[in-house]
């Protein structure tokens, strides 16, 4: 180093006097070092003026910071490289706010996965993300065929799309749950759904998904009519 302003010994934590005994690579992450090479290496021999990329750095108490680095030559008049300037924005609480927002979108996944109920995850234009293997049932297609689809697109049953796309968009401008039933199928084959559409609320209080929960309570329904049954006809002659 050469030159180093205030904002970056707070970055590295370390003082002026300390950057200036050090170079580029005592401050970064070793795993980061075969990117960088190649990269500086591109500039010294004249194929590049500069490069922009995020790599992690490493501060003396071994904790990691994330930067935006943007590295541009200045060049002498018989175009040899004088010096390179390199300028980083502080990501780090983006990056430990993205890797933190994947790893519980991987944890809910795996329970979603694993739930007996089908599930399955819309965008705020009501396309769909994701869905479990219920919900694939649910539909007799694969979620990878599901996905970027909107329901009326892929047919979901009959003419349900229109009373779900009623209730999603009721979600999204409210950013509230809301709750109804729908049935699939007619006479003894049909079958009776619950479904709790939920918003997932993003960093800006905006709805960024929407997460349905199907459960099948055709039994539960069924018990129901023949409770009911029972109580308005006579058992022997119906």
């Amino acid at each position: 180093f050469l030159l180093v302003n205030p904002a970056l010994c707070d970055f590295l934590g370390r003082s002026e006097s300390e950057l200036l005994q050090l170079g580029w690579p005592d401050v970064t992450h070793p795993d980061e070092l075969a990117t960088d090479s190649p990269l500086i290496g591109s500039i010294l021999a004249g194929d590049s003026s500069s490069f922009r990329r995020e790599k992690r750095y490493l501060r003396p108490d071994r904790s990691v910071m994330w930067g935006d680095l943007a590295v541009a030559a200045v060049r002498a008049a018989d175009g040899e490289v004088d010096y390179l300037v390199g300028q980083i924005i502080d990501i780090t609480s983006r990056v430990e706010a993205e890797k933190a927002r994947t790893e519980h979108e991987q944890l809910l996944r795996v329970v979603l996965d694993k739930s007996p109920d089908a599930t399955v995850q819309f965008d705020p234009r009501l396309r769909i993300e994701y869905a479990n293997e219920q919900f694939e049932a649910l539909c007799g297609q694969r979620a990878s065929d599901l996905r970027g689809r909107t329901l009326a697109e892929i047919a979901f049953p009959d003419h349900r799309p229109v009373q779900w796309e009623t209730s999603l968009a009721h979600v999204v401008r409210r950013g509230q749950s809301t709750d109804f039933e729908f049935t699939v199928g007619t006479g003894a084959a049909v079958a009776y759904y619950e479904t709790r559409l939920a918003p997932e609320i993003d960093e800006h209080d905006r709805v960024a998904h929407i997460l349905p929960t199907i459960r099948d309570i055709s039994r539960r329904r069924e018990a129901e009519i023949e409770l009911q049954q029972f109580a308005t006809h006579d058992p022997l002659t119906g």
